[in-house]
């Protein structure tokens, strides 16, 4: 009888164990994590805004009473507080030379006359503060890339940042406003730090070790220690994908937002820095034959890697714009579309326009 009683005992311990265990494992999955080591995202699915959704932010042209548009991408960039737009505008009776504007969203009007006097720029980009605007110099109208330089949003205060042989485009400010970064020949990002007259460079190298070519679209984090950027990734001999990228700044280690295969390209960092927006170049719609027409739309990626959606899926064949920036006061998206649209004449031309994208609905 004594055997009955220590097996008695044992199927006790055992049951107190496995209880135990239980307990344990359920109190892992209340804090998102197993005894695998996996960990389950807690972060919240963005769902997808509607088309109707979208915001003409520049208003109505004073000559023909519609939409503002340009034949061309104006690279537009809002502010942090949502107030003003850097763009590039043509410079009349040419197809290759550009100059500075700055447009007041509030007035509704285009400002800072002196800047218009700053031609053959590119990619311009307005300061936190809104008081200086970084932009591309030009070497060779006929290439894109050039030297970086600064200057007031009143015009004044012109100063050369960088002098190299090597094209440099896509700038970006710190949120601090006390660097900006680059990308030089396609190879190299650079942060350039404004109080020690300081760049860092900071080459890429894939997974095999070798340099990254094509890096695109660099913007920092809201806490300005990661960088978000395109870039070509190959899965395989015959594949290879514009992906977006994450380097951190301190260690240099790079880790993948998106995972799959398409033309992912210009990220945003939103929501508190947790979310990043893009374009993606491959999706496809269907035409009025029902037959499939290429048009870029927005995703969402979270920084980590670990999900992705679609944020905007623009009715139409539509084309957003290569430049994408985000205002955190107004919580707003912005970029180009370029889409067709009716003329005086009621023949259609394609154009491009500047939208917003509300990601809060606005209080009631």
């Amino acid at each position: 009888m004594k055997w009955l009683k220590y097996l008695l005992i044992l199927a006790l311990i055992g049951t107190f164990s496995c209880g135990e265990k239980k307990k344990r494992r359920t109190d892992d999955d209340k804090d998102g994590s197993s005894d695998n080591g996996d960990k389950t995202s807690n972060t919240e699915t963005i769902e997808e805004i509607p088309s109707s959704a979208l915001i003409p932010i520049m208003g109505k042209s004073k000559k023909t009473g519609k939409n503002i548009s340009f034949a061309y991408d104006p690279f537009a960039c809002i502010s942090n507080d949502g107030k003003l737009l850097t763009l590039q505008r043509r410079v009349k009776d040419s197809n290759t030379s550009f100059y500075l504007a700055l447009y007041d969203l509030e007035k509704k009007e285009y400002t800072g006359n002196e800047l218009e006097k700053i031609v053959d720029i590119n990619e311009p980009a307005l300061s936190p503060d809104n008081k200086k605007i970084a932009f591309i110099y030009l070497k060779d109208l006929e290439k894109t890339g050039g030297d970086v330089y600064i200057v007031g949003i009143d015009g004044q205060g012109l100063e050369q940042i960088t002098k190299t042989k090597e094209p440099e485009s896509q700038i970006s400010w710190s949120n601090d406003g006390k660097s900006i970064c680059f990308v030089r020949d396609k190879r190299h990002i650079i942060i350039y730090d404004f109080a020690e007259k300081k760049e860092t460079s900071y080459p890429i190298n894939m997974s095999n070790n070798k340099p990254a070519t094509n890096i695109n679209h660099p913007v920092f984090s809201p806490d300005n220690k990661s960088l978000a950027f395109d870039l070509p990734k190959t899965y395989d001999e015959k594949t290879t994908s514009q992906v977006i990228g994450i380097i951190d700044i301190e260690s240099k280690n790079v880790t993948y937002a998106t995972i799959e295969k398409g033309g992912a390209i210009s990220p945003v960092w939103i929501k508190e820095g947790n979310y990043i927006a893009h374009v993606f170049k491959d999706a496809t719609t269907k035409d009025e034959e029902g037959k499939n027409v290429p048009t870029h739309i927005l995703k969402w990626a979270i920084k980590s890697g670990e999900k992705q959606g679609i944020l905007l899926q623009p009715e139409g064949q539509v084309e957003v714009g290569e430049r994408v920036s985000y205002s955190p006061a107004k919580k707003w998206i912005c970029f180009s579309l370029r889409r067709s649209i009716k003329g005086k004449d009621g023949t259609s031309k394609v154009a491009f326009e500047v939208f917003a994208l509300p990601l809060e609905k606005p209080a009631s």
